[in-house]
């Protein structure tokens, strides 16, 4: 099927049969339909004859009759298998016949009138009187008569019919309808054609019954054409409708030149091209061979048109470029990227720049609008100027003091707790406003110095408890340890001391811990900055971890440039951070899979990456595994504290580093971001 879809062989040999079955689906159609409409099927031949020859039968007798009338002329239609005899109109007088009483095919009397046109006209006379004159003079017509002059005597009006003969020219006024109808009898004719039976003519009778018997012998078998020919017609569409836009035997589809033309002006050019062609095929239709040898190709030229036009729009549904490509879509996108370019602009303004434009905007459509409805007496007036002078006005000072909250907002916003909004010149609401920002700054302040003083106060209190805590817990680790020493008879006794020496120096790693983050966290920690090879001390974890990875059954891949990346950092501190984020790892990462260590740099900055897949799944995110005593495994079944990567981000943070935490599912990855040292 993928073959066949790109074959360009494939489509022009089912375009062509498409072309025939629609050639053969039609005919067979329009000639069941005109059987079916003349009776073939249920009337008989002679019924479905006689209607078939009905249309051309009247065209003859009518011009037989038109000819008589205007020439009197009886020498028409000779050579052909039509005969006629012209009757008066009232049909009881032959004027001329050539039938001899031949056996007809079809017959029927037309009755036939000299063509004519007739209008109404209203006529008014003034007939003047004629008064003598004492002077001899002519008679005179004057508007006013004068004494002596002729007196007009108007006549009422009349309505006349107006008839004007086609064939002489003549024209006839009638009073009535009446006159009307007698003319007509006058110049009428009733006209008895027939249609011989037996045909010695081969004229547009014999050619059409010929094509008649043709079809009539397959009138059982049409309909079953027509089915046959839709059927398969319907599959090849539906083939080439898949296979529209595909070439090369690929599943890609690719556009051609067609899909180039957008599809609004593609569909309105193709649209007119083929409603001219059903136009022409209606008005040139007959059934006969010529006519109907021009209709079908008209057809079939416009059913490729509309062939074209579908694999068109198929190809560009695929691409799912339908309406991008259209015209009218390109020109309203332009339109509304237009409209934000102007946005846009206005945007970068000033705001006081921007109010005075929607002012000037404002004046402008009323001054438009006051044109347009011809109300151009306001536009000179002093009281239209003044009114939007004072618009202008009240808007440039609003505008100002709107931008002095706005900047005083902005302060405040970016911590600034010494700004304050000026409240001079200000009124109303926008000075009440203005207090308000002032308000919530002092209300910030405190806010900042509550939380100051109570995070230096969570701060020392952890510190001065942890070392409160160290002191005793070092005599308890000393004596523990004094007592693993003892020569002990009772295996419970070791046991337990065992036990004791255990979680006793888990404890003092985690007063430790506990310490040094909150060191770290306050900055209290001192930090010495030095040159450091980022690429030597990935090999020293690397060397350190190596066992400890090999016994969690993780093998470390570590990836780094060929030149040297030095970072300005204090090693105590690096090292530190590269032991919890490894400690972790040995912790935390599914065995059996691999962890990676990469160096990279990036432009000024050095890059440093740890990766694992983590054993559990993991229930947070990243930034929330920076937090104290936040931990990945939530059943906390492993030793730890939870204070691992919160001392490395501190650490990180005092050094001049960024720390980022970052899960993907299983995957577990810490970045460590360093300025490059020059």
């Amino acid at each position: 099927m993928k073959k066949l879809r790109g074959s360009l062989w494939a489509k022009v040999l089912a375009i062509t049969l498409l072309c025939l079955l629609a050639l053969g689906c039609t005919a067979s159609t329009v000639a069941t339909a005109y059987l079916y409409d003349a009776g073939a099927y249920d009337g008989g031949y002679d019924r479905a004859v006689s209607r078939l020859l009905n249309s051309l039968g009247r065209e003859y007798a009518n011009n037989a009759g038109l000819n008589w009338l205007e020439n009197g002329t009886t020498d028409v239609y000779r050579d052909t298998n039509f005969r006629y005899a012209v009757l008066d109109a009232e049909g009881g007088k032959v004027l001329y016949s050539n039938w001899q009483s031949e056996n007809a095919l079809w017959s029927e009397t037309v009755y036939v009138t000299a063509p004519y046109d007739v209008w109404t006209e209203t006529k008014s006379e003034e007939q003047p009187e004629e008064l003598s004159d004492p002077d001899g003079a002519e008679p005179r017509v004057t508007p006013t008569p004068r004494p002596g002059e002729p007196v007009l005597t108007p006549r009422p009006a009349k309505t006349v019919y107006v008839l004007v003969d086609h064939f002489t020219g003549e024209r006839h006024e009638f009073t009535d309808r009446a006159g009307i109808a007698g003319w007509e009898r006058a110049h009428s004719v009733q006209v008895q054609g027939y249609v011989l039976r037996d045909m010695t003519e081969r004229d547009a009778f014999a050619r059409r019954l010929e094509l008649f018997n043709e079809v009539y012998g397959l009138r059982a078998v049409l309909p079953w054409l027509a089915g046959a020919a839709l059927l398969l017609g319907v599959l090849l569409f539906v083939f080439l409708m898949s296979a529209a836009g595909h070439r090369d035997e690929t599943d890609a589809v690719t556009p051609g030149f067609v899909e180039r033309i957008p599809w609004d002006l593609f569909t309105a050019i193709l649209g007119l091209g083929i409603i001219a062609l059903l136009f022409a095929i209606g008005e040139a239709f007959a059934f006969e061979v010529p006519a109907l040898v021009l209709c079908g190709g008209a057809f079939l030229l416009a059913g490729l048109l509309f062939l074209l036009w579908c694999m068109s729009t198929a190809t560009r549904l695929k691409l799912g470029s339908l309406l991008k490509s259209c015209l009218l879509y390109k020109l309203l996108r332009w339109c509304w990227n237009a409209v934000k370019a102007v946005f846009r602009a206005l945007g970068k303004l000033p705001l006081i720049w921007k109010w005075a434009v929607g002012v000037a905007g404002l004046a402008l459509v009323d001054l438009i609008w006051r044109m347009g409805s011809l109300r151009n007496e306001g536009l000179a007036s002093t009281g239209w100027l003044l009114l939007w002078l004072l618009v202008g006005f009240v808007t440039c000072y609003a505008a100002l003091a709107f931008r002095r909250l706005r900047l005083g907002a902005k302060r405040i916003a970016a911590g600034d707790e010494s700004a304050t909004v000026d409240t001079k010149r200000l009124v109303w609401d926008l000075k009440d406003h203005a207090g308000d920002l002032n308000n919530i700054r002092a209300g910030l302040s405190r806010a900042v110095d509550e939380r100051m003083k109570s995070e230096r106060f969570k701060t020392e209190l952890i510190t001065n408890v942890s070392h409160d805590i160290k002191t005793p817990l070092t005599s308890i680790v000393s004596y523990v340890d004094l007592l693993s020493r003892e020569e002990l008879d009772n295996d419970k006794a070791k046991e337990y001391v065992e036990v004791l020496q255990r979680q006793s120096a888990r404890l003092k790693k985690l007063i430790d811990d506990l310490m040094e983050a909150s060191k770290a966290s306050t900055g209290n920690l001192a930090v010495e900055l030095q040159r450091c090879e980022l690429g030597v001390l990935l090999e020293q974890t690397a060397g350190e971890y190596a066992e400890r990875l090999e016994q969690a059954g993780l093998t470390l891949v570590t990836d780094k440039p060929a030149e040297p990346v030095a970072v300005l950092a204090d090693g105590r501190h690096l090292w530190r951070i590269f032991d919890n984020l490894m400690n972790n790892i040995c912790k935390y990462a599914q065995s059996g899979t691999r962890v990676y260590l990469t160096l990279a740099r990036e432009g000024e900055k050095a890059v440093v990456t740890f990766r694992n897949i983590s054993r559990e799944r993991l229930g947070v995110d990243g930034k929330e595994l920076t937090e104290r005593f936040v931990r990945g495994d939530s059943a906390r079944s492993t030793e730890g504290s939870g204070l691992g990567l919160a001392i490395a981000q501190s650490l990180a943070q005092l050094m001049g580093a960024a720390l980022d935490v970052t899960v993907d599912g299983d995957l577990f990855k810490v970045t460590l971001t360093f300025d490059a040292a020059k």
